[in-house]
C-alpha cells in the first residue's frame, strides 16, 4: 500500500469572526472586508455555530463569491486601542502573577484586520525587546452584533521576575495602524505580596478609596485596615471582606464615620492586612507597606 499524492484548497484566511444575537430563528450581520484581500473572484464561506445553553446548531454556507473592490467612503483614521493585564481594572506599571494575560479592547470606525492575508498587516504584541511577535488574529472576537469593536485575551506564560514592558499593533481595514504598550512587574513572592497602597482622595473629610495592587489569589479574603496616630499608637481598626480581582488591584470604600467615632483633624498612617487561603489551602496573611492620609474638617 502507498498514499497518493493530491493537490487540494484550504480556505485559511478568516476575513471576520464574531457574535450574532438570534430572534425568532433569525441572525444578521454586517462587516467590511479587508482592503488587502486577494482581489481575485472565488468562493467563500460562512462558518456558523449557535446555541441558547441546551441545544446547538452549526454548519456553513458557500454559494456565494468574494472578490475584487470598492472604495472606502468612511472617514479614516487609525485604530484605538487600551491594554490591561489580567482585567480591566490594572493600572499600567501594577503587579501580575509569571503568567497574566493580555488584555487588547480595540475600536475602529471600519474594523479590525485579523485576517492574516497581508504580511505585516497581523494584530500583534512584542514583549520587551524581543525580537518574537506574537500573533494574535485567532484571539480577536467582536463584540456582538458590532463588527467595529472587539477584544483579544491573550494568555502568557512562565514570565521572568520583574518588570516587563508589552507593545501591541492593529491595523484597520484600510491598512491604518495604532500602537499601544503597557507595563508590568512580575513579583516573585510565591506566597504573595501587596507591593503598593495608595487612597483618594487625600486629604479627605468624610469617605475615602483605599486602594492596594498585589499577586494574591484567593478568591474571597478579609481586609484589615490598621489607622495609626503618628506616634504609632493604633486609633482604629477598618475590617471589610472583599473578593480579589485578576488585576491584582482592590478597592475598599471607607466612610470615616460608619464604624464608631469620627477621626479628628490631622495626620495618619495606615497599614493593610490581607487573610485569605493559599493554593494548598492554608490561611494566608500578608502585610501592606505603610501609607499615610490627612484627614481634614469641612
Amino acid at each position: 500500500d502507498h498514499s497518493i499524492a493530491r493537490d487540494f484548497t484550504i480556505q485559511r484566511s478568516i476575513l471576520f469572526k464574531g457574535e450574532a444575537t438570534v430572534k425568532s430563528g433569525k441572525w444578521s450581520f454586517s462587516f467590511v472586508v479587508p482592503k488587502d484581500i486577494d482581489y481575485r473572484f472565488g468562493a467563500g464561506k460562512i462558518s456558523y455555530y449557535a446555541t441558547d445553553s441546551t441545544t446547538d446548531a452549526t454548519g456553513s454556507y458557500e454559494k456565494f463569491i468574494i472578490g475584487g473592490s470598492s472604495t472606502l467612503t468612511s472617514t479614516l483614521s487609525p485604530p484605538n486601542l487600551q491594554l490591561f493585564m489580567n482585567d480591566e481594572k490594572f493600572i499600567s506599571g501594577g503587579t501580575t502573577n509569571p503568567s497574566p494575560k493580555l488584555i487588547v479592547n480595540l475600536s475602529d470606525n471600519l474594523g479590525i484586520n485579523v485576517s492574516g492575508t497581508s504580511i505585516g498587516h497581523d494584530l500583534t504584541a512584542q514583549l520587551d525587546s524581543s525580537k518574537d511577535v506574537y500573533v494574535m488574529n485567532n484571539f480577536y472576537e467582536a463584540v456582538k452584533d458590532n463588527s467595529k469593536q472587539g477584544s483579544v485575551k491573550f494568555p502568557l506564560s512562565n514570565l521572568s521576575i520583574g518588570a516587563h514592558k508589552i507593545k501591541v499593533k492593529a491595523w484597520n481595514l484600510a491598512d491604518l495602524s495604532s500602537e499601544a504598550t503597557i507595563d508590568f512587574v512580575v513579583s516573585g513572592d510565591a506566597n504573595g505580596s501587596i507591593t503598593r497602597i495608595y487612597n483618594y482622595p487625600n486629604p479627605f473629610s468624610k469617605t475615602t478609596t483605599f486602594v492596594f495592587e498585589h499577586n494574591l489569589s484567593s478568591q474571597n479574603a478579609k481586609i484589615i485596615i490598621s489607622i495609626y496616630a503618628l506616634n504609632s499608637i493604633l486609633i482604629k481598626n477598618v475590617q471589610k471582606d472583599i473578593t480579589t480581582t485578576d488585576s491584582g488591584v482592590n478597592y475598599v470604600d471607607w466612610n470615616d464615620t460608619a464604624d464608631g467615632a469620627e477621626l479628628e483633624r490631622g495626620f495618619y498612617v495606615y497599614q493593610i492586612t490581607f487573610i485569605g487561603i493559599d493554593a494548598q489551602g492554608k490561611t494566608l496573611t500578608v502585610l501592606s507597606p505603610a501609607g499615610k492620609f490627612v484627614k481634614i474638617n469641612e
